[in-house]
């Protein structure tokens, strides 16, 4: 038997001159989809399948890989619980609905399509001198199945066509920020709490594992620029500039410090990490050790620990200066003081 044609319907030999009339026949004539044109992947091993639209592509998976795919239709009265109702359907399936383009204006209604944030190729707008994040890229490199259709009525009603079905294992880093945490965040922005402030208020209401459990920094500051909200305060005042305590050599000496001389160096370290160890753990025990004489500088390294569960110590800050007496030292206590309030069983 001859071989056919690109362009040849393989159920009634009928050609064609190109491949859209094919599809066309076999959509009308057959009521079948053309499997060899297309961007709608099938990703099961061993098929090579591809289909124009969506729905020829889950029809392929129900019937051929007997995949169990169930569409849904709701209705909603109104857009904003539409809304609503998605951030709940994410937050519960740990998914991401994004509009795949504008919403499309009919005659009786308006027309969104939400997609997975997985779906698509990754396709980078630099030009290459940055590498890729350590996690990767969030498109898997073909279609997610999810979708949700919206119709929005004149009337103001909504009617959802909804397939939750993912063909992408569910990974928290790949998800967007939900829109009521960002507009939370905005808020919390907006009347002046500081970042550490939301960071901590956000943590300590988490009550399952999701993408709100991963907020961090950058986020915020993602969120300050997407809603164009200047924070304008001092890096100290959020707790975010590990230097508490300089003196510079060579200068005077500057109001917080007291009894250092122009030609003498102090600096006290402190991350937030160590600020987090000290607040859990320095109420049982303060430990601090010195050395000098590691450097031509001839400066002293004062190491201030704590002890944990496990009784390993675990710095909380440092103090390099080239003094190392009681006068340089109390200074860098009373600072620490200001900064953690907390009551000190043992001092070592």
């Amino acid at each position: 038997m001859a071989a056919l044609s690109a362009c040849q319907c393989s159920i009634c030999g009928s050609k064609f001159s190109h491949s859209s009339s094919l599809s066309r026949h076999l959509k009308n004539s057959h009521n079948k989809e053309n499997s060899k044109i297309g961007t709608n992947f099938c990703t099961e091993t061993n098929c090579d399948k591809k289909f124009i639209n969506m729905d020829g592509l889950i029809e392929h998976l129900v019937e051929t890989h007997n995949q169990s795919i169930n569409v849904i239709t709701k209705s909603f009265p109104s857009l904003h619980n539409f809304m609503q109702w998605k951030e709940e359907l994410e937050i519960k399936s740990s998914s991401s609905f994004v509009l795949h383009s504008s919403p499309k204006q009919r005659v009786d209604c308006t027309c969104y399509y939400y997609y997975s944030n997985r779906s698509g190729q990754y396709n980078s707008k630099g030009k290459g001198k940055r590498n890729l994040k350590i996690q990767g890229t969030s498109k898997i490199g073909s279609h997610c199945t999810a979708y949700i259709r919206v119709q929005k009525f004149l009337s103001g009603e909504v009617s959802a066509e909804i397939c939750n079905h993912h063909t992408h294992p569910i990974e928290l880093g790949h998800l967007k920020r939900f829109d009521s945490v960002q507009q939370m965040i905005a808020a919390k922005l907006s009347d002046g709490v500081i970042i550490s402030a939301i960071l901590d208020s956000v943590r300590d209401n988490i009550e399952k594992i999701d993408r709100t459990a991963l907020l961090c920094r950058q986020d915020i500051h993602n969120v300050m620029h997407q809603y164009n909200i200047a924070v304008l305060r001092d890096q100290d005042n959020d707790g975010s500039n590990p230097i508490l305590l300089f003196k510079q050599q060579s200068y005077e000496q500057p109001s917080d410090i007291d009894d250092m001389a122009k030609n003498e160096f102090l600096i006290r370290i402190q991350t937030l990490f160590q600020r987090d160890m000290l607040l859990q753990f320095g109420p049982k025990a303060i430990c601090m050790d010195s050395t000098n004489s590691t450097n031509a500088y001839d400066f002293f390294l004062i190491t201030i620990l704590v002890l944990d569960d496990l009784g390993e110590g675990v710095p909380i800050a440092w103090i390099i200066s080239n003094r190392e007496d009681a006068a340089t030292i109390r200074q860098v206590l009373i600072k620490m003081k200001e900064n953690v309030v907390t009551f000190i069983q043992v001092f070592l």
